[in-house]
């Protein structure tokens, strides 16, 4: 029962970790369409922010920006436009199906008209705007992440509208709104509960077998048995099975050797019922 316990306590440790190091991101999802950049949809939510390691270092670009205009993150990307693939001509193989021409990357390459990409961006207390641009540097459009109304823009994705919720996400004043804190307050609230629980069954009766005797009674069944002709080894192992600790046995044993007779009367059958 305590390692059931103890595994439970661990799994909704291990949860609560995790949640509790959730963070807010956002998700901005931007359209390419034969050269035109447009934002398809801007969803702020929990989640975990890894900055890219592997982004390009040049063309198109998104800064998160203060109000003042400072840069707070820059992030660079691309659209896939190239898709490599396309069928192998005959006319590159011998008859003895070896290649004998190996075509230049324009003849393999279909070239996309239309393409998307999402960015997983962090979110700063004093981010104000998104600014996105191109690879000419110029700026293609500009996000205000505090507008007017405290409700948020709608986002149209795919075919399904995203209604978010800025306050959910950054409070009047550009700080991260109550929710978060209450969320991480409530995380550490559950832990300790639980771990109060756990305590209180550990060192209440609760927490002891119910089927052990009290002391007096234990230890005149020990003595009975002992004085009956049982051995002490299997005296410990009928305590062991009731569920006593090897340091608790041995002070019970302790506690009516001078009490017990002295017998070398072998006996034959042996109860666990001690």
């Amino acid at each position: 029962m305590k390692k059931t316990i103890l595994i439970l306590f661990m799994i909704f440790v291990s949860f609560n970790i995790v949640v509790a190091a959730q963070e807010k991101v956002m998700s901005l999802t931007l359209q390419y369409d034969n050269g035109t950049v447009t934002k398809e949809g801007l969803v702020i939510g929990d989640g975990f922010f890894f900055d890219s390691v592997d982004q390009p270092t040049d063309g198109y670009r998104v800064e998160l920006l203060s109000s003042d205009g400072k840069v707070l993150y820059t992030q660079y990307f691309d659209f896939s436009l190239g898709v490599f693939g396309s069928p192998p001509d005959p006319d590159w193989f011998d008859d003895a199906g070896n290649q004998i021409y190996i075509p230049p990357k324009d003849e393999v390459t279909v070239t996309r008209k239309e393409s998307r990409v999402e960015l997983i961006l962090p979110v700063y207390e004093e981010a104000r705007f998104i600014t996105i641009y191109d690879p000419d540097n110029q700026i293609i459009d500009s996000i205000d992440l505090k507008p007017g109304k405290p409700k948020a823009e709608t986002a149209l994705i795919g075919e399904q509208e995203i209604i978010q919720d800025q306050q959910d996400v950054l409070s009047e004043d550009g700080g991260l709104s109550d929710r978060f804190y209450l969320m991480i307050a409530g995380s550490i609230l559950l832990i300790l509960l639980l771990a109060g629980i756990i305590l209180f069954i550990k060192l209440t009766k609760f927490g002891k077998k119910k089927d052990k005797p009290n002391t007096q009674n234990l230890d005149q069944k020990v003595i009975t048995y002992l004085n009956k002709g049982y051995p002490k080894t299997k005296v410990r192992d009928g305590l062991k099975k009731r569920g006593y600790s090897d340091k608790e046995i041995t002070a019970i044993l302790n506690r009516v050797s001078s009490k017990v007779k002295n017998s070398s009367k072998p006996k034959k059958y042996y109860s666990s019922k001690v």
